[in-house]
């Protein structure tokens, strides 16, 4: 609770600024901008609810007829996923479909792929299931390559993969993050 009114007024002249170093969503007015535009591109969509900010990207979620719906913000260094998620959807069914791209605004609305998070799961099968699907994707895309390139997908070498996948997974407790520490 702010102490006076002075307080809360300072509070909002800093929230409306948003200095280049916060992300668009910690701005004043901008989780109604994004239900405005759920609901545009939704009509019968539940108002959006955040479920979590980090690395860089707000996630929420809302629903349609009892189907989730998953909603993305990137900052302006993340929006090459922007132009690559619609892409890769074309080489696979495994991902979710794209319901909606608003590239000016960092935001991506697709259908839900699930609810399983493999990082917090357990279960070795849905491991497999992943990894043979990622499989699958790198083997598809490799004529497209180019194309994923200007796009703005990064090529990596296995030890760039590697590390990039320590970083998610540093605050895991799993096997996997204690190897790529090695």
């Amino acid at each position: 609770v702010l102490a006076s009114l002075e307080e809360r007024q300072l509070l909002e002249l800093h929230l409306r600024e948003t200095p280049a170093h916060r992300q668009s969503w910690q701005r004043i007015g901008w989780l109604a901008e994004a239900r405005n535009w759920v609901t545009a591109q939704l009509p019968s969509a539940t108002p959006l609810e955040i479920q979590n900010s980090w690395h860089g990207a707000l996630n929420a979620v809302s629903s349609v007829d009892g189907r989730k719906v998953y909603f993305k913000a990137l900052p302006n260094a993340l929006t090459r996923e922007l132009r690559l998620v619609p892409l890769l959807g074309k080489f696979s069914n495994a991902l979710p479909e794209v319901i909606a791209v608003n590239e000016a605004r960092g935001w991506v609305m697709t259908w839900s792929a699930g609810d399983t998070h493999l990082i917090r799961d357990g279960d070795v099968q849905h491991w497999k299931t992943a990894l043979r699907e990622l499989a699958s994707l790198q083997i598809a895309t490799l004529p497209a390559h180019d194309r994923l390139e200007q796009a703005g997908c990064q090529r990596l070498t296995p030890r760039d993969a590697l590390l990039e996948a320590w970083a998610i997974c540093e605050d895991s407790d799993s096997e996997f993050a204690a190897s790529a520490q090695r």
